[in-house]
């Protein structure tokens, strides 16, 4: 008898979770949002800037060679500091050098 139970929720819970990714948001996400994204670094403008200046610019603030600023966090992370930590101090100086060359952040 307990048997027959565990067959029986097993497949139950296998319908559910087949019924609810089968075409589902959480499986495809949502068609219309991934067609104009936009790397980060391309959110930020400066009068006569080239997207080539942008970049490195953005990488002597200290970012990565990528329009997807970004960092290796382990190697920045200064003693006693948490990765959270070490992720906002590296934002903030960052958003703060961008700024001081002249760069602003576009909305999205």
């Amino acid at each position: 008898m307990k048997r027959h139970h565990l067959l029986w929720a097993v497949l139950c819970l296998s319908f559910l979770l087949t019924g609810c990714g089968i075409g589902g948001f959480w499986m495809n996400g949502d068609p219309f949002a991934a067609k104009n994204i936009k790397p980060y670094l391309q959110y930020w403008e400066k009068p006569g800037m080239t997207p080539e200046g942008r970049r490195r610019d953005s990488v002597g603030c200290g970012a990565g060679n990528t329009d997807d600023v970004g960092w290796n966090f382990k190697i920045l992370q200064r003693p006693g500091e948490t990765e959270r930590q070490t992720k906002t101090r590296l934002w903030d100086d960052w958003h703060r050098c961008m700024r001081g060359l002249g760069y602003h952040e576009i909305t999205r």
